[in-house]
């Protein structure tokens, strides 16, 4: 008999034989159970967990609507395939009539991913591919991105102009927005006010032509000269 974490185990005509003297009891259990939900929670950020929470609940109601049970008990590859059906028609219905952009649907594939890894310890979407051909689709015909128009080289000057130069505090603020707008501008914003040009460089350090038909092959390196 050997004495394993006060566990006694006995070995008899092969099978193993468990001593529950000193096995955990219910509060030890509560108290691991409690450790294990706190790590799981812990392990996305707060506000991850609040979307991925949202998104099943949206997912349950959804299949309530229809109505539709799932059977836990079905054997593990028929369970993945049954789920990920209601899933796509969740995901479907989400962005088909609710009119959700790509984000939106994105989240909410992860947010319920996320439920059946924890609480299943299944993952729907590993290796499905035609989930990634979806999304892909739905990512062209719904991301639309309004690209925010910069805040122009005149209009930086106007504002700083209009400051009290000679004031400590003023000279302080102009420093922020002078830095803050340089590292906020886009590098094709940049260009577009003349304030800097790119040079691009081979493998060998020669600066090559912007009109060069293979620039794209051989240019590694880039710089930008103000």
């Amino acid at each position: 008999m050997a004495a394993i974490n006060a566990w006694s185990i006995s070995i008899l005509n092969g099978k193993n034989l468990y001593n529950n003297e000193n096995a955990p009891g219910a509060d030890e259990i509560a108290d691991e159970d409690e450790f294990q939900a706190a790590a799981f929670a812990s392990s996305i950020a707060p506000s991850s967990s609040k979307k991925y929470s949202g998104a099943m609940r949206d997912f349950m109601q959804y299949l309530g609507r229809i109505p539709v049970e799932i059977d836990y008990d079905l054997p593990k590859d028929q369970l993945i395939s049954l789920l990920r059906k209601w899933i796509r028609r969740f995901l479907l219905s989400e962005g088909g009539v609710r009119g959700l952009s790509f984000s939106a649907i994105n989240g909410k594939s992860y947010g319920i991913r996320w439920h059946f890894l924890i609480s299943h310890e299944i993952d729907v979407l590993e290796g499905w591919v035609q989930h990634r051909v979806f999304m892909r689709g739905v990512k062209r015909l719904r991301h639309h991105p309004q690209r925010k128009i910069p805040v122009s080289l005149s209009l930086l000057l106007l504002t700083i102009i209009s400051l009290d130069l000679t004031s400590f505090r003023h000279l302080v603020i102009a420093a922020g927005l002078i830095l803050g707008w340089y590292f906020g501008t886009r590098i094709s914003e940049l260009i577009s006010f003349h304030l800097c040009s790119i040079v691009l460089y081979d493998a060998h350090g020669a600066v090559l032509s912007l009109t060069a038909p293979d620039l794209v092959d051989r240019a590694v390196e880039i710089d930008l000269k103000f």
